[in-house]
């Protein structure tokens, strides 16, 4: 069998990157016990070692093994007991990819065994001195005997070919180590090499050197202790020496070695095991982080946390799905819809009810003599344009609306009329809404809505068909006073929405400030005079001689007081002196028809007085 050669320069320089991140995370591990790989990230504390890299630096190498509750730790500390002593202890120092002390040794030992580190301290010193499968670093330190240089043979050809190294990895280091005096101090000499050059240089290679200057005098064992402990040259676990200053420039150059390794990752999560089991204790540390944080959670932010699984990662979709079942029904965490959770009792209380300024109160105008204007007929009753345009969305509102019938197909995109009612109160009713646009569930749900690089979080209650909470969206709109449109757009996440605004008015429920003023002052006269409807109606049409339609009509009419779209839309089709222009579709009022009353005809429709 022919040994395997050494790497080439090249190699070795595009490997060293990723083994320099491998012995950081190890040294965490030794020092900090299991880690999440979220946890060893930060303490890495490296702009270019994400949480990507870092997983493939972890599965990648065999240094690492990942407990049972998702933790990483080194593999040498989950040999099992009854092993050989000696097998278990070199793979502790494989793993750390480092000389240890046999105090540390001992330690790790004394938890493996269950015996007291003290004791094993002693135990690992005398048994490690005496083993050739060790060498001493130091004093009380050991490495692997397998990291020197083999010297018993003479012929450089035997050296070179039982240590596993190559002629031309060795050539190519020639030119500058023939500079170097190797025979005074081979130590000196290599650190002088990976000084004043440009390549990382393999420890054997720098030892060759050493060796064939010093032949029967050179000692590999005190060569290794010296670079170990030199302060200007590291060595990795691959034993390959670099300069120490160059330690954040190797680990930036993984911000290149992920996108060339974006491929494999992708490979290695298809042929990943199922999803990770949820288990009772991941549920119970989800609800400590929702309720120590006391606000909304988010289930990406959740399971990154407690799995270390991203958005696109293939285990990530079935992990969601399970999490959520599991949270909606926990009585001590509120579901807010898609994958968004809070304690119980977080939601605002102006969520959970309509503004009184929404509801369409009882009125009672009758006059002196019992008798009533504002007479409410059933839809049969209705003029026939009316009975079509009392479907309209936009006479739609809060409290008065068609029964919502969901689709088969989710809607994706929605007009939006805004009426000045719903501007002052900073809501938006569902009622003008495509139903479908929501998710169906839960009742209260909170969503975010993005326009100009900004997010708005906001609420929706299925239940009182409302959307709360937008207020600061319409201010930064710069919306007009009523009929301001704008658009908004689904994502493929139900909790996402895009909004579009350019300007837009619909003319139908466009109100101009002047006019504005106008209906404000109409308001005083029939909040003061106690006018009903009817009377507010024919004084909005005798001041508009060329008509309105039902649409805005209606609108003008809730600007004064809220009433219902069948409420309008009866008294136009009720009184004589409220007629709809063929030509143009508007309703203009004739004052010399006023005194004749409800039409006769239309009594057997009306179905309440006002």
């Amino acid at each position: 069998m022919t040994p395997k050669t050494a790497a080439a320069p090249s190699a070795v320089m595009e490997d060293l990157p990723m083994t320099v991140l491998q012995d950081r995370l190890a040294d965490i591990l030794l020092e900090t016990g299991p880690r999440k790989t979220g946890e060893l990230v930060t303490a890495v504390n490296h702009k270019a070692v994400t949480l990507k890299l870092a997983k493939h630096a972890l599965k990648s190498s065999s240094r690492f093994t990942q407990t049972s509750d998702r933790k990483w730790d080194l593999a040498g500390r989950w040999e099992a007991p009854d092993y050989p002593f000696e097998e278990v202890l070199e793979s502790l120092v494989k793993s750390a990819g480092r000389p240890l002390s046999a105090e540390t040794l001992g330690r790790e030992m004394g938890k493996i065994l269950g015996r007291d580190p003290e004791v094993m301290a002693e135990t690992v010193l005398k048994f490690a001195s005496d083993s050739s499968h060790f060498t001493i670093v130091g004093e009380t330190e050991f490495g692997l005997s397998g990291w020197l240089l083999d010297t018993d043979y003479d012929r450089p050809e035997d050296v070179i070919y039982y240590n596993f190294l190559d002629e031309e990895l060795i050539e190519h280091y020639r030119p500058a180590a023939a500079a170097l005096d190797w025979e005074t101090d081979p130590a000196a000499a290599a650190v002088q090499l990976v000084l004043e050059g440009k390549d990382p240089v393999p420890f054997k290679v720098a030892a060759y050197f050493g060796w064939e200057a010093q032949r029967d005098y050179f000692d590999p064992a005190e060569m290794l202790t010296a670079l170990w402990q030199d302060e200007e040259v590291a060595m990795s676990s691959s034993l390959v020496l670099y300069r120490r200053d160059r330690e954040k420039e190797l680990l930036n150059a993984l911000k290149a070695l992920e996108a060339s390794l974006a491929e494999e990752v992708e490979e290695e999560e298809e042929a990943e095991e199922a999803p990770p089991e949820v288990t009772e204790s991941d549920i119970a540390e989800m609800r400590r982080a929702i309720l120590e944080k006391g606000d909304v959670c988010r289930i990406e932010d959740l399971i990154l946390q407690t799995f270390e699984l991203e958005k696109g990662e293939k285990a990530y979709e079935p992990t969601e799905k399970s999490i959520v079942e599991h949270l909606r029904h926990d009585i001590q965490v509120l579901w807010l819809g898609a994958g968004r959770f809070a304690p119980a009792g977080a939601i605002p209380g102006h969520v959970l009810e309509i503004p009184a300024s929404l509801i369409i109160p009882e009125y009672d105008f009758a006059t002196p003599d019992g008798e009533r204007f504002d007479l409410e007929m059933e839809p049969a009753g209705l003029e026939s344009s009316l009975a079509k345009e009392i479907h309209l969305p936009i006479v739609q509102d809060v409290g008065d609306e068609d029964p919502p019938e969901r689709p088969e197909k989710r809607p994706m995109r929605a007009d939006c009329v805004l009426k000045y009612h719903h501007k002052q109160e900073g809501t938006f009713p569902l009622a003008q809404l495509p139903e479908g646009l929501f998710a169906p569930e839960p009742a209260v749900q909170q969503i975010s809505i993005r326009h100009d690089g900004n997010t708005y979080e906001v609420w929706v209650n299925l239940d009182t068909r409302l959307i709360y909470g937008l207020g600061p969206l319409y201010e930064a709109l710069g919306l007009p006073i009523a009929g301001g449109l704008f658009h908004l757009n689904a994502t493929e996440d139900w909790d996402v929405f895009d909004l579009d605004y350019s300007g837009e008015t619909d003319e139908m429920t466009a109100v101009a400030p002047a006019r504005l003023l106008e209906l404000l002052q109409l308001k005083d006269e029939a909040d003061n005079e106690r006018l009903p409807t009817f009377e507010v109606m024919c004084r909005l049409l005798e001041r508009q001689s060329s008509g309105m339609s039902y649409p805005h009509l209606f609108v003008e009419v809730n600007l004064i007081r809220r009433v219902s779209r069948m409420l309008v839309a009866s008294i136009l089709s009720g009184y004589p002196c409220f007629t709809r222009q063929p030509r143009t579709g508007l309703w203009v009022f004739d004052p010399k028809k006023k005194d004749q009353g409800f039409q006769k005809s239309k009594r057997k429709y009306v179905v309440k007085e006002y």
